[in-house]
């Protein structure tokens, strides 16, 4: 993890210019990879938890005296909460989300003076370093200055109320799953099929939004990756 936090900050102190795709594979699975041994050892000892209790009540001679008690009950509930930890860390084979055929044309456009190359680098790195964001656009001001990758039928960002809502708290909103979204026809900029949209932010009047050919696409390293570019680009986009 730390190798591939080294690599995406090199790049992004180092801006425009430096074309290399960059794979958060690595920065995941580290991740994941704690998570699941952590999971496994809390599961551990939560046996040994209550197998040690279960024998000392079993070889207990004599009454069980009050301090006793208290001890199994306090051995007990720490297994419970060691064993309820472990579930929730440990991956249980669960079932990969399928990418899906993207309806829409290939797009690279720019609709602002970009002297320095920092919108192009901006969208670029987002494409290179996060496989399943299909689409990226930049909204400023009522005009949409950029367009990366694949695009849906409308040549421009028409702002509806999820997009507006987004402007007017200047919070993150992301739909990981965008098919159960009752608003998602708004987003008729976006490919037919995209599966998940994020909209982050730049100002009161300006947004960086992508599109995904997969459910539950971005990881929280990601979030990361792409709080950084924005902040960035929202010096030059108002």
């Amino acid at each position: 993890m730390f190798e591939m936090g080294f690599v995406r900050a090199a790049w992004f102190l180092s801006g425009p210019g430096m074309d290399r795709p960059i794979c958060r594979c690595a920065a995941r699975a580290d991740d994941e990879s704690s998570r699941a041994v952590a999971g496994r050892v809390a599961i551990g000892a939560s046996v040994v938890s209550f197998a040690s209790t279960l024998t000392n009540r079993l070889f207990a001679s004599g009454e069980v005296v009050d301090a006793h008690s208290r001890a199994d009950l306090v051995c007990v509930a720490s297994g419970a909460m060691l064993l309820l930890y472990g579930i929730a860390n440990v991956q249980i084979d669960p079932r990969e989300e399928q990418t899906v055929d993207l309806e829409g044309e290939e797009v690279s456009e720019i609709q602002k003076s970009d002297p320095d190359g920092l919108l192009g680098w901006a969208s670029r790195s987002i494409i290179d370093s996060i496989p399943n964001v299909r689409s990226v656009l930049i909204y400023e001001g009522g005009k949409t200055v950029l367009r990366e990758g694949v695009m849906g039928e409308s040549p421009a960002v028409v702002p509806g109320p999820i997009l507006e809502k987004a402007l007017t708290s200047e919070e993150k909103t992301y739909f990981a799953r965008l098919e159960i979204l009752p608003g998602r026809f708004e987003f008729t900029y976006l490919p037919k099929g995209t599966q998940a949209v994020l909209i982050q932010p730049l100002s009161p009047t300006s947004a960086l939004i992508l599109g995904a050919d997969k459910v539950r696409p971005i990881a929280s390293v990601d979030f990361g990756w792409i709080q950084a570019i924005s902040q960035r680009i929202s010096q030059y986009v108002g």
